[in-house]
Order: C-alpha cells, then structure tokens, then sequence
C-alpha cells in the first residue's frame, strides 16, 4: 500500500484516535478485516475490536479546519 487517508473532525484532544482509525484501515486494505465491519467496529465503542494504533512516522496534518467564532 502506497498511501492511507484520513479524516477526522473532533471538538477537543482525543488522544491517538487518528493513529487507532488508520491502523483500523490498514487491516482492513490488508484483509485481516472486512471494510464493511468498520461501521459496527466505531458503533460498538469497543478498542479492542478495531486494528492496532498505527506508529506516527509518516502520519502528519494537512488540513486544519476551525469554525469562525472559535477564531
């Protein structure tokens, strides 16, 4: 696999949610799970269920949103 994206929109710091939703899409590119279970995996709140945290090397921010009033 040459390239992962993802994108994440969140009010405050959720500590490695990024790294945990790309590790979960590399198992999935992988086949170690179906894509479709994904939905039921983000529904089900349960850590264990998703793949592993990704390491950060290669993961960085190219985008940044903010509303209006928070400027």
């Amino acid at each position: 696999m040459s390239s992962c994206s993802s994108a994440s929109s969140r009010r405050g710091r959720v500590y490695n949610m990024v790294r945990a939703m790309v590790g979960t899409c590399i198992y999935a590119a992988e086949g170690k799970l179906d894509p479709e279970d994904i939905p039921a995996i983000l529904a089900a709140r349960n850590r264990t269920l998703a793949g592993p945290t990704a390491p950060p090397d290669g993961l960085y921010m190219t985008n940044l949103w903010y509303d209006e009033d928070v400027l």
